[in-house]
């Protein structure tokens, strides 16, 4: 039988049981008197059960009618802790050293500047110590070279006043050492000159003698020639004063030489004057400028000695309390950037940082409302503490636990929670539970989210 003839056979019952008329009414004892058959098919349904039905529908229309119209918060949750929005300070070493000083306990209060920890400074005292004599030797050197360039040396040497006397005294014996090496190097040049010059002007003396002779000599032989042609005179012998003659020639060829060999040589020594002079200079430039390279570099090494040094006596930063000291031992080993203790700054305002996770962090933006949740006190019986996103981070960092999170700043309302009647002030490290309102969504959108996950997801395995 098909749907239509099932619909046709309900309706005619429908119509033939209306035109039955009505049973009679009867009063409530009446129907206790009849057969039980005609009882119960009589008898009227109680009303109770009805209305029981009719209120469940109701219901379940008002509930589906408030899924439709209601909203609810979109809450992401997220974990972290109360920090000072200063930050708490940490006192680290910046190397290796002896503690020979603890100046503070936990929860002393510290001004800036008062002295927490002290280690031995005996290296890099040593360090600034070395450096100093350093630098300070090498100013006197820079004044000496100075002073060496100069027409007067010895005069022109003037060291700092505050350069120490030994230097000075070791560099004013190396210059008038240097000086004295110098002036007889040129004493020998000239020396060298000067016999050069003597030999020059004995030779031109000679050659001048010479020619004189010469002269007298070649009018001898010219008016003996006449007298050799006329037989009036020997022919040997003027053979013999021909030969002088020749001989007297060569000579003064020689001595002519002589005079030009000792002219190029007196250029050659005054040419060596000069250029000992020239790098004497020179040396003394560069020596010069390796000194100033020295002064500067001291001048680095020692400002970072003595930063070092002084970093060797670790001193309060700012004002605040002193917590979570660790060392306790005179004579105990730090090692570099240990942490030693934190100083929680004065009256410094408490702030949440939330890790928010991967999942919410597309959701969460600066400005968001924030319910705190501190779980030192339950919030079921403390209620919770107010805030506002301040900040979001932009970058990921690496948690053990929960995998790349982004840290939030939440600024909030008050740091202090009413604990029976009492206001107890919250503390620094203390864990929380941050609830950030994200947004809103209709409660039939959050009923139905899991079939509508179910329906994207369904039917698409392999």
């Amino acid at each position: 039988m098909s749907i239509k003839q099932h619909l046709k056979v309900a309706l005619s019952a429908w119509r033939q049981q209306r035109k039955e008329p009505k049973p009679e009414k009867r009063k409530a004892h009446e129907y206790d008197f009849l057969p039980a058959y005609l009882e119960v098919t009589e008898r009227p349904p109680t009303p109770y059960g009805r209305a029981f039905l009719l209120g469940i529908c109701a219901l379940v229309i008002i509930a589906l009618a408030w899924s439709i119209i209601g909203r609810i918060d979109i809450i992401a949750s997220a974990t972290g802790k109360l920090i000072v929005s200063s930050r708490t300070k940490v006192i680290q070493p910046i190397e290796t050293a002896e503690v020979i000083g603890i100046h503070v306990q936990d929860g002393q209060f510290v001004k800036k500047g008062d002295v927490l920890i002290e280690l031995n400074p005996t290296g890099a005292a040593a360090d600034v110590k070395r450096l100093t004599e350093q630098l300070q030797f090498a100013k006197v050197d820079i004044a000496r070279w100075q002073a060496l360039r100069q027409e007067n040396p010895v005069d022109s040497f003037k060291p700092e006043i505050n350069a120490p006397e030994h230097y000075v005294q070791q560099a004013r014996h190396l210059l008038q050492s240097q000086v004295d090496e110098r002036e007889a190097a040129l004493e020998t040049i000239d020396s060298e000159l000067s016999q050069s010059a003597a030999q020059l002007s004995s030779t031109q003396a000679e050659i001048i003698s010479q020619s004189k002779v010469l002269s007298t000599k070649e009018k001898r032989l010219a008016a003996q020639r006449k007298l050799v042609e006329r037989d009036a005179f020997p022919r040997l012998q003027m053979l013999e004063l021909e030969e002088e003659t020749l001989s007297l020639r060569s000579e003064l060829g020689v001595l002519r030489n002589k005079v030009k060999e000792l002219e190029a040589a007196a250029v050659t020594i005054k040419d060596r004057r000069k250029q000992t002079i020239r790098q004497w200079s020179r040396e003394d430039r560069q020596e010069l400028n390796e000194a100033q390279k020295r002064v500067a570099e001291y001048t680095q090494e020692r400002i970072k000695a003595i930063e070092k040094n002084r970093l060797q006596t670790l001193k309060a930063p700012v004002d605040g309390v002193v917590q979570q000291l660790e060392i306790h031992t005179i004579g105990g080993v730090v090692s570099p950037a240990q942490q030693l203790l934190v100083i929680v700054p004065e009256n410094a305002l408490l702030e949440a940082e939330a890790l928010v996770l991967n999942k919410d962090i597309g959701f969460v933006v600066a400005g968001q409302p924030v319910e705190i949740k501190i779980d030192s006190f339950p919030y079921t019986k403390y209620g919770t503490i107010a805030g506002t996103i301040k900040h979001v981070s932009r970058d990921a960092v690496e948690h053990e636990q929960l995998g790349l999170v982004f840290p939030a700043r939440i600024e909030m309302e008050k740091d202090v929670i009413n604990v029976d009647g009492e206001e107890i002030k919250l503390g620094a490290g203390m864990s929380i539970t941050a609830e950030i309102k994200t947004g809103d969504r209709r409660v039939i959108e959050y009923l139905l989210s899991p079939l509508q996950e179910y329906q994207s997801e369904a039917l698409r395995e392999r």
